[in-house]
């Protein structure tokens, strides 16, 4: 009677190949004794048998190539699985932010759900649902952890990592879009939802001291339109730092603003920056730890708007909008003042597809509007619009449409900086 080892197989050994065939010979030899009329009891039958179950085994796992996932291989990865994603539901739903070891942690189940996306997308997910449904269940509980961190570069791009992951597998597996549907669209708006990253919040901050040093060196007549779109790019920044991370630009620039409404000579449009700025910075000062910083910078706030209405009351009001302008002018300009505020209040992607488009068809219609009493891409207020519209391009899923957007305002914006660079040079 030979005895096997069923676990282990060698398919590419040819003496493994000889003793499988001398097996099968005897496999059909026992067949044809245990036939017989005068065979042994029913104990030997029974050991025949369990040898005869053996052997044909050794013959089916001998059919299987090396490194292919036998039935019972596949389910112990497949546990696995499922134990890796409860694993991750654990870590995310009693996640600790203060604690020591959670850098560390955080990357290594963010991988692991990585990898279970990877699995899941190459079997078929109706014999793996547990996994699929618990791995929902985990990133459903990452989308949680992730909107109470602060939105650093790092973390806008995990977000969008695990979101091309999760993109990836429900690609490749019908089956997954259906189970990761909610999750997706959540882990799609949180990825929307974040600030244009850390970097470019730095970057916006580079420009607005730029543009200070810039205005210091202009002659007057040129200061208000520099003056509005500083303005414009620190308002940004107050809005998009939740955690108050830039307190010392914000700081920085309510000293500079100061003294731009006591020097600089005072125009209507101007008058209403300076009052947007004074709102955004009392705004921002609520976000900021400790009651006494509260008060402090409530207090300064309050400094800039009294200084403001003194100048308004100290100062004859010139309006930017000469007396001249004819009706259609007025119109389009008034179109202009009414598209830049919508893009203003759009900055957290708070806008459906059908007002962005809506907008941006009006701002073409603007750009095209040729007339003597107005020169629109010397107008400060377009180039603050087209910027805005662009912030907002950024915010569409679909790349498409996001892409024929983006390409029309940076059409117009290259159009303006290049007329405004030939005023310059005049």
């Amino acid at each position: 009677m030979v005895h096997l080892k069923v676990e282990e197989e060698e398919p590419n050994n040819a003496k493994r190949k000889r003793e499988e065939a001398d097996e099968m010979e005897d496999a059909s030899s026992s067949d044809s004794s245990s036939s017989s009329p005068s065979s042994g009891s029913d104990d030997d039958s029974e050991e025949e048998d369990l040898n005869r179950h053996k052997k044909m085994k050794v013959i089916e796992q001998s059919k299987h190539p090396q490194g292919s996932e036998s039935p019972h291989a596949s389910g112990i990865n497949v546990s696995a699985d499922l134990s890796l994603a409860h694993e991750a539901l654990a870590f995310f739903t009693t996640l600790k932010p203060g604690n020591a070891d959670m850098t560390h942690t955080w990357a290594t189940t963010l991988f692991n759900l990585k990898l279970l996306l990877n699995r899941l997308s190459n079997r078929d997910a109706r014999t793996d649902k547990p996994t699929a449904e618990v791995t929902s269940q985990a990133l459903e509980a990452a989308v949680t952890a992730f909107s109470k961190l602060e939105r650093t570069a790092e973390v806008t791009e995990q977000v969008r990592a695990l979101l091309a992951a999760l993109n990836d597998a429900c690609l490749k597996n019908e089956v997954l879009r259906v189970v990761f549907y909610r999750v997706r669209d959540e882990l799609e708006s949180l990825e929307m939802s974040n600030p244009r990253t850390a970097l470019e919040t730095s970057g916006m901050v580079l420009s607005f001291k730029e543009l200070v040093d810039k205005i210091a060196s202009l002659p007057s007549t040129e200061k208000p339109s520099r003056i509005l779109e500083a303005l414009d790019v620190i308002h940004h920044v107050m809005v998009e730092d939740p955690h108050c991370t830039r307190q010392a630009e914000a700081r920085y620039s309510a000293d500079v603003v100061k003294y731009w409404i006591s020097a600089i000579p005072f125009q209507h449009e101007l008058g209403k920056a300076y009052e947007t700025y004074a709102s955004s910075f009392a705004e921002y000062s609520t976000k900021i730890a400790g009651r006494t910083n509260q008060v402090g910078w409530k207090r300064l706030a309050d400094k800039l708007h009294k200084l403001i209405r003194r100048r308004r009351k100290q100062t004859k009001i010139t309006s930017c909008v000469p007396p001249t302008l004819s009706k259609a002018t007025t119109r389009k300009r008034d179109q202009l003042m009414a598209i830049n505020a919508e893009a203003t209040q759009w900055r957290d992607g708070n806008f459906t597809l059908d007002q962005l488009k809506k907008n941006i068809k009006g701002l073409g219609e603007i750009v095209s509007y040729q007339a003597k009493d107005w020169d629109f891409l010397a107008d400060v207020n377009v180039r603050l619009c087209v910027n805005k519209l662009i912030r907002c391009s950024h915010m569409i899923p679909k790349e498409e449409q996001r892409e024929k957007y983006l390409k029309t305002l940076k059409r117009w914006k290259k159009k303006i900086a290049a007329y405004q660079e030939l005023i310059k040079r005049k």
